[in-house]
């Protein structure tokens, strides 16, 4: 009987474990996606608008500046 039982705790204690892990990424990640959602397009355009500026320093011959 004693075997049963340890084997249901540890059953218990590992289900218990995968459960609060998953909570924690969720917890980790839902704020993000959100916030993607939200501004995602903003950024992108911030973004390309960068590399665009980018572009032009290179062509210009202002490669440090281009990289910064």
């Amino acid at each position: 009987m004693s075997d049963d039982h340890d084997y249901w705790y540890y059953e218990q204690e590992a289900a218990m474990e995968k459960f609060l892990n998953e909570e924690l990424r969720r917890i980790a990640e839902e704020p993000v996606f959100f916030y993607l959602a939200t501004y995602g397009d903003a950024i992108e355009e911030r973004v390309n608008r960068c590399l665009n500026q980018a572009r032009e320093l290179i062509d210009a011959g202002y490669f440090g500046a281009a990289l910064v």
